[in-house]
């Protein structure tokens, strides 16, 4: 019986250990999908969640500066006989309890609450700003990786292609065709591609800190390399774009928001001239009867002139200064758009003259000239030429297409939406 109870929880335990291997190896790995990687720093950056936390706290403010101030309550005992230390009620001569409430002048209460509600959408939108920042950051840093990535490989090609011309070099050698030269040439060749590779490897260990600090993660935390980026180009127009941006960008429309939260600021500003009231009301005991009730109401009155014109000419100032940093915020995103557009069509220039032109006329150039070396028509130095050329052609048409897709993310933030 132990014995078939033994091998139970065996075979279970294989099952549940099958089980887990399954879904691991069925779990795609981190850092392949750009989606995967927005998600995670949209719900995980600790700046983005700062500013959340930041917006829900403005927001439970909103009703408390619509709330009227708790009401007082006051106990006074009078007539206490002097011999006795009983402060009972019942053993003075009378007893007043006095319930009062201020109530600020008709229009200061909306006024606080509108504030307040413009100061939190305010902060919504900059929140906003923010995830869309973070998301260019990512995408930036996604297509760094892909750079470098695609460095690495391209480079560790032309290695081994370098490695097999030192194998040629060294068989030419031997039938005395070329000098030992040219095996010396091609073995200097092979270390700085070692020296290469070490720095590009470093620079993607980088890449990856940097994008794993951004999805608040540990900087040495597992990241696949993207295998592949969209291509596509976009069209895009000048006026289309900065009018979708004036609508829609978060900072303008934070900008917005602060306007309104200091005009309503300055209108209340005015209001200090006016007094706020109290009211309140008093039942009278004596003895252990109620025998009366007082009524109160009060104001305060506003008579110090210097203090409140300096209140209303504070708020005047934080309205111009509000209005001020929208225009200012207006012609930055203009401008940020126009230039992001000129670098993106650069960047479009760029990567057709590659394509077409260039990447062709490199390869063709370097098939060429290993023909001529190996049939000795093309020495060894011209050889190494066009393959450096090659490569400096291949990793120059990888940095146009990633620069644009980087133009592109950072042009997507100040537009305010994502390009489809």
């Amino acid at each position: 019986m132990k014995k078939i109870l033994l091998a139970s929880i065996v075979f279970g335990l294989f099952l549940c250990a099958s089980s887990f291997n399954l879904y691991a190896s069925e779990e795609k790995p981190i850092g392949e999908d750009l989606s995967q990687l927005i998600d995670i720093a949209k719900k995980e950056n600790p700046d983005l969640k700062s500013l959340q936390s930041k917006v829900a706290a403005m927001e439970a403010r909103i009703v408390q500066e619509k709330s009227l101030d708790d009401p007082t309550f006051k106990i006074e005992l009078e007539d206490l006989n002097k011999n006795s230390f009983n402060i009972s009620p019942s053993r003075s001569m009378l007893t007043k309890y006095t319930i009062s409430q201020m109530f600020p002048f008709f229009g200061k209460l909306k006024l606080k609450g509108e504030m307040a509600s413009a100061e939190a959408k305010a902060s919504a939108e900059e929140s906003k700003d923010r995830e869309l920042e973070i998301t260019a950051m990512v995408k930036s840093m996604y297509y760094e990786l892909y750079f470098v990535t695609q460095s690495i490989l391209i480079t560790s090609g032309l290695k081994d292609l370098v490695s097999e011309m030192e194998k040629i070099a060294s068989v030419k050698y031997q039938t005395g065709r070329v000098s030992q030269q040219d095996i010396i040439k091609a073995q200097v060749e092979l270390s700085m591609f070692a020296n290469e590779l070490i720095t590009l490897n470093s620079e993607k260990r980088i890449v990856k800190a940097k994008l794993n600090t951004i999805l608040n993660r540990p900087p040495d935390a597992l990241l696949s390399e993207p295998k592949r980026i969209k291509k596509d180009k976009i069209e895009l127009k000048l006026e289309d774009l900065t009018e979708k941006a004036i609508k829609q960008n978060p900072m303008l429309r934070a900008a917005l928001y602060e306007i309104e939260a200091n005009q309503a600021g300055y209108k209340l500003a005015k209001k200090t001239y006016l007094p706020d009231f109290m009211i309140g009301y008093a039942p009278i005991q004596r003895g252990r009867e109620y025998s009366a009730y007082d009524l109160m109401f009060g104001f305060n009155i506003p008579i110090w002139i210097g203090k409140n014109q300096g209140k209303i000419k504070e708020a005047f100032a934080k309205l111009e200064s509000a209005r001020s940093k929208l225009a200012s915020l207006k012609n930055s995103i203009k401008y940020e758009i126009e230039q992001g557009i000129i670098k993106i069509d650069t960047a479009s220039r760029i990567i057709d003259l590659y394509k077409t032109s260039l990447v062709p006329q490199a390869e063709l150039s370097f098939k060429s000239a290993i023909v001529g070396y190996e049939t000795g028509k093309v020495d060894f130095l011209s050889l190494l030429e066009t393959e450096r050329v090659l490569k400096d052609t291949k990793i120059k048409y990888i940095k146009a297409v990633t620069d644009y897709q980087i133009r592109v993310a950072e042009l997507e933030r100040f537009v305010g939406e994502e390009f489809k």
